[in-house]
């Protein structure tokens, strides 16, 4: 199905060809993940001003308020970093355009969420960093060619790599999977990351700075 969709934007300009694969992607994310969680594209930033820059879409966590960047739009948000549980980025072909992988994955990585109070169902919570997946209707051929692109772009916060075509999946932590489970594989691991985090809170007024003043509350009447 997906390659279906890759295949009929073949002939469709740049702008219409990511459209296309980035709603497809996000609708059937959304209709396999947990309904409590998301979806959206937009802009992420932190407490300290850094910026992702557009990002293809954005699973949100559901403990954070996020705004919407046009008026009547929905899914194209300016995200607060506490509120992103990952991103992903999308390409027709990850092996002709990794260097754009790497721009978003760079600016990506400035942006550091700061959680207090978590609650996780086990190990450690993923942390200030941001987990990236990157997916590619076509790109390499073997899991081999997957580990070491992997491996060369450690620190970056590249979670995971999925080839459509070839039926390949492989995340930095290890988990690798191919041909029919390629697609399960990558929906395994953002599961377990959108639904470890069971509960955390965040602290959206220090995005105002010192725009906000504590002031005495007044003193109550006597009349």
């Amino acid at each position: 199905m997906l390659m279906s969709v890759h295949a009929a934007t073949v002939s469709s300009s740049t702008a219409s060809k990511g459209t296309e694969r980035e709603a497809f992607v996000r609708d059937f994310l959304a209709n396999v993940l947990p309904s409590i969680y998301r979806f959206g594209t937009g802009d992420i930033t932190d407490k300290n001003g850094e910026r992702s820059g557009q990002v293809d879409v954005v699973v949100e966590y559901p403990h954070s308020p996020t705004l919407p960047l046009a008026l009547g739009s929905s899914s194209t948000r300016l995200y607060l970093a506490e509120a992103a549980a990952a991103v992903i980025e999308i390409k027709s072909d990850i092996s002709s355009q990794w260097d754009q992988v790497r721009q978003t994955a760079t600016q990506l990585a400035k942006v550091k969420r700061t959680l207090n109070n978590w609650m996780i169902r086990e190990g450690q919570p993923l942390g200030e960093q941001i987990p990236l997946f990157v997916v590619g209707y076509k790109g390499w051929t073997s899991m081999a060619s997957l580990a070491a692109k992997l491996k060369d772009e450690q620190g970056l916060g590249i979670w995971g790599i999925q080839v459509v075509e070839h039926g390949l999946f492989m995340t930095a932590g290890g988990l690798a999977s191919e041909g029919a489970w390629a697609l399960w594989g990558m929906i395994t691991s953002l599961n377990h990351i959108t639904t470890n985090l069971m509960s955390a809170s965040s602290s959206p007024h220090e995005y105002a700075g010192d725009q906000f003043k504590y002031l005495k509350p007044p003193s109550a009447s006597t009349d």
